[in-house]
């Protein structure tokens, strides 16, 4: 982000704030589809493992939109879109 300086403020901060959404997602994969449960494989064997947890958290995602806590939405602030 300290390369983006011809960026207006509030793309920035929208950008900030998709951390928060990663992060749950992150958490979601690992515990409901034990995303970071790869140790000691190879890379292929890494790969594989993280190709099916994406694949089935896409596939809960779109076949049981409820079944899953969606993303959370991190409001904008008001002083920042003014900016």
């Amino acid at each position: 982000m300290t390369n983006l300086t011809h960026r207006r403020l509030d793309e920035l901060i929208e950008l900030a704030l998709l951390h928060t959404s990663a992060m749950a997602t992150v958490t979601c994969l690992d515990e409901r589809f034990a995303l970071l449960d790869f140790a000691g494989r190879s890379f292929p064997g890494w790969h594989h493992h993280m190709t099916l947890a994406s694949a089935a958290y896409a596939f809960a995602r779109l076949s049981h939109p409820g079944e899953l806590p969606p993303p959370p939405v991190v409001e904008k602030r008001a002083d920042a879109m003014t900016a």
